[in-house]
Order: C-alpha cells, then sequence, then structure tokens
C-alpha cells in the first residue's frame, strides 16, 4: 500500500502526514521516515528542518542563504540530508509503516538521500508520502501519477481515510 499526496505549497501536507503518524503512533504501530518542518523567523520562512519519527531527531535541511548545494533561494544542509537518509533507512529496517515527507528537489538533490527514497518506494511496506506538485524528478513525477491532490475540503476526510486504510492494511498483515 502506497499512497501519495501533493498539493500547492502551504495546502498541510506536511501537517496531513503528522497528523496521520500520530495517530498510528497512538495505535501502537512503528512508524518511521521523517517529515519536513518549516522554520520561520519574524514570520518569514527561512528554511526547513527534518524530524525523525521514530526518534525524535531534529536536523537543519536547508536554509536561506550561502552555500552549496542549492534547491532556489535554500542551500541544502549535509546534517538535514544525512539525518533524513537515516531516518529511512532505519525505518525500513524497524518500523511498520513508512512516512515520507517529501519527494521533492530538495530530497533529491544528494544522491544518498534519492537512494534511500528509491528504496523505501520499492519496499513492501506500507508508505504514506508526500509528493512536491512540479518536481521534474523521475521519482516525484512517477509518485505524483497516482497521488491525491490535497485541498481544503478533503483534508479531514482524507487523515481519517489515510490513516484507517493504514491501520486496516498493518492490522491484516499482522
Amino acid at each position: 500500500m502506497k499512497t501519495f499526496v501533493t498539493g500547492p505549497a502551504g495546502i498541510g501536507k506536511t501537517t496531513l502526514l503528522a497528523r496521520v503518524a500520530d495517530r498510528l503512533k497512538a495505535a501502537g504501530v512503528r512508524v518511521g521516515g521523517f517529515i519536513t518542518l518549516e522554520v520561520r523567523e519574524e514570520g518569514r520562512r527561512i528554511g526547513f528542518d527534518v524530524l525523525d519519527l521514530m526518534t525524535g531527531a531534529r536536523a537543519p535541511l536547508a536554509r536561506v542563504g550561502e552555500g552549496e548545494p542549492r534547491v532556489g533561494r535554500y542551500a541544502l544542509k549535509k546534517e538535514g540530508l544525512m539525518l533524513a537518509r537515516e531516518a529511512l533507512l532505519r525505518a525500513l529496517n524497524e518500523a511498520e509503516v513508512l512516512i515520507l515527507d517529501e519527494i521533492g528537489p530538495m530530497e533529491l538533490k544528494d544522491e544518498a538521500l534519492a537512494a534511500a527514497i528509491q528504496a523505501v518506494l520499492e519496499s513492501e511496506k506500507p508508505l504514506v508520502a508526500s509528493v512536491h506538485a512540479k518536481s521534474a524528478h523521475p521519482l516525484a513525477a512517477a509518485a505524483r501519477k497516482t497521488a491525491i491532490w490535497l485541498n481544503e475540503e478533503n483534508r479531514d476526510a482524507l487523515l481519517n481515510a489515510l490513516s484507517e486504510k493504514v491501520l486496516e492494511v498493518v492490522r491484516g498483515s499482522a
């Protein structure tokens, strides 16, 4: 079972995945992977952090400013890329359900992280992932073909449906 969600920036993809993860954890499911959190300063977005869903570890993924590699106005940070990769690899070994936020330009810019994303996509474990709405990368484009378009009208219903569907799959395979 692989479910992908996409939609415009700020629509709530990360919030949806975090809430699905919370519901699954509350039901006793081992959830792994990562979510990407906005970092704001004085109301402006200055970057993103990665949060490992199994360990709670958090590291900077990208910040506005100088540095390489770059995606748009953001410089990617090694520690965040490494934490995201480790979170996915740990989840492949230890989790019952995988959460991946997101299959997008920042995450796919790093070869090692892109390889971990590919391994997650090839895994038989249930996966709930967000996909960047515009990324031309082949992994993002392929995932987007079956993605559900997230909007304000379907967010709450999708939270319930995804949580229930994943629980059914996990309990059915137990």
